[in-house]
């Protein structure tokens, strides 16, 4: 696999257990910091995208659009 679709694939699924993929994150160093660079974005992603909804919130935004 070249660098290309390594790093193409990577960043499609930075999570990806493809034996090819894995074989190629471990020949270099490089290869291998960028890997673990990608699965800390997403980490850093996943944690942003989690967000606690108020209770009420349903209630707010029907109170906000009869109001208008």
């Amino acid at each position: 696999m070249d660098d290309l679709e390594f790093r193409r694939r990577l960043l499609a699924d930075p999570n990806d257990n493809d034996p090819e993929l894995i074989k190629t994150k471990n020949q270099s160093i490089t290869n291998r910091h960028f890997s673990n660079e990608l699965q800390q974005l997403d980490q850093q992603l996943k944690q942003a995208l989690q967000v606690d909804i108020p209770d009420n919130l349903a209630d707010r935004i029907l109170f906000h659009q009869a109001s208008q």
